[in-house]
């Protein structure tokens, strides 16, 4: 039995009575889980409406009373926010400093017959791949796709050390193309007609794939991997991101025939007010995933507002999970709560490069002043765990795991402390040296 049909059973059996629910808590002691594990499986199930999610603290769970049965209610179930009408409005800085963009990135969509093919132009962790689903999601919304219309996405520095693996994946391979092509094969471009393919890094595209590409673009036509007679066609929306500076060769030549072309800005060049936005959701992403409230320092908000960050968006948020993993790390052993934040627990070159601080102090009392003691984030304030949450939803379980696994070995706090650090630096480490070349790349 799956774990998430062992959860269902166990609340079945326990709220058919029509008693007042379980906890993840609750559910992970019974079964032995996580508690990460049994909070995230209750949310997927209530989103599947297999389960109801009772309003208050902490959260309970039941199976949704039956009219014919006749249960009276104990509480009342929780219900979810109503999506924005305008998905962008889901981007911060949507009617700031991105609100060009957005506007262009609307025109894209809805320009009749079938939107204008885009080039999103701007570093690593800028938000290139969300503004990109949120056009997708804005013109199912508007009618421009049809309602069955799916988004593909594909990065092409993925295979761009293997150019025909790379082609095979984008436009199909007929049978016999190559040794081991024993039957035809679909490519993205024919699963994504009608709808929107998004091409991440396509600067890494090989010549042949441009050409094949532009040829897509300007007659709707494209051949599989080996065919010679067969003319394929294909209506979709091409959407492409790139990190190549905008005076570069290839990014010339896409300007020839991709006629919407949106720059993002890089985290320097948006204001500390977007910035303190970011480290808000993050954080309460962070508190929903650990199940446990916190409270950050402000002297750890100034770091964070105010350190040189690279790698942007993407890399702001990673080291926002990286603090949290490591304040997790205390609580695992003391049970605090709530978990802080302080400048301890800051990867150090957050407190390393942190510049203008001077210079932005007014700028920074203003933004800061409805925290005097920090910013508390409490589990009332954050949206339920979601089962698609990221990679360090996995941490938190491991670590989690990992301590009542050494514990059951009497080894002492501080040596379970040392074990669970290695393991959090090791899950790290490679994401941040990728956003350091990722970096360095683009500076070339």
């Amino acid at each position: 039995m799956k774990r998430m049909d062992r959860v269902l059973e166990y609340v079945r059996q326990v709220t058919r009575d029509g008693a007042g629910g379980v906890t993840a808590a609750e559910v992970a002691a019974a079964l032995g889980l996580a508690r990460s594990n049994a909070s995230a499986d209750l949310n997927a199930l209530w989103k599947q409406g297999r389960l109801e999610k009772l309003c208050g603290r902490p959260v309970r769970y039941r199976l949704p009373p039956r009219a014919e049965e006749g249960t009276a209610a104990t509480a009342a179930p929780c219900q979810l926010p109503p999506p924005p009408e305008d998905p962008f409005q889901e981007m911060i800085g949507w009617n700031e400093s991105l609100a060009t963009a957005v506007k262009q990135a609307k025109a894209a969509v809805l320009y009749p017959g079938g939107g204008l093919h885009t080039l999103l132009c701007g570093p690593t962790g800028v938000g290139k791949s969300m503004l990109a689903e949120l056009m997708f999601r804005f013109g199912l919304r508007s009618g421009v796709f049809r309602p069955d219309a799916r988004l593909m996405t594909f990065n092409c520095a993925d295979y761009a050390s293997n150019p025909q693996l790379l082609m095979a994946q984008l436009f199909g391979v007929a049978r016999g193309a190559y040794t081991g092509a024993v039957q035809d094969q679909v490519g993205l471009v024919e699963l994504a007609d009608g709808g929107m393919l998004f091409l991440d890094e396509v600067h890494r595209l090989p010549p042949e794939g441009q050409q094949m590409l532009f040829r897509l673009i300007d007659k709707g036509r494209f051949r599989r991997l080996g065919e010679t007679k067969v003319e394929r066609t294909s209506k979709v929306l091409i959407v492409c991101a790139t990190t190549e500076r905008a005076d570069s060769v290839l990014l010339r030549t896409f300007k020839r025939r991709i006629p919407m072309v949106i720059h993002l800005p890089p985290l320097a060049e948006r204001t500390l007010g977007e910035r303190l936005k970011f480290l808000k959701r993050a954080f309460r992403a962070e508190a929903r995933k650990m199940n446990v409230p916190l409270v950050v320092l402000r002297s750890a908000l100034e770091y964070l507002l105010l350190y040189d960050c690279p790698g942007n968006v993407g890399q702001l948020i990673s080291d926002v999970q990286l603090s949290c993993a490591y304040a997790f790390l205390r609580y695992l052993s003391d049970h605090r709560v709530p978990v802080t934040i302080g400048p301890d627990v800051l990867p150090d070159h957050v407190r390393r490069q942190v510049v203008g601080i001077r210079q932005r102090r007014r700028e920074l009392e203003e933004l800061l002043e409805p925290y005097p003691d920090g910013m508390v984030v409490q589990l009332s304030d954050v949206d339920a765990p979601d089962e698609t949450d990221s990679h360090l939803f996995n941490i938190y379980e491991v670590m989690e795991r990992e301590t009542r696994r050494l514990q059951g070995r009497a080894l002492s706090d501080a040596a379970i402390q040392r074990h669970l650090a290695a393991t959090v630096e090791a899950h790290f480490r490679h994401f941040l040296n990728t956003v350091q070349r990722r970096y360095q790349a683009g500076r070339q």
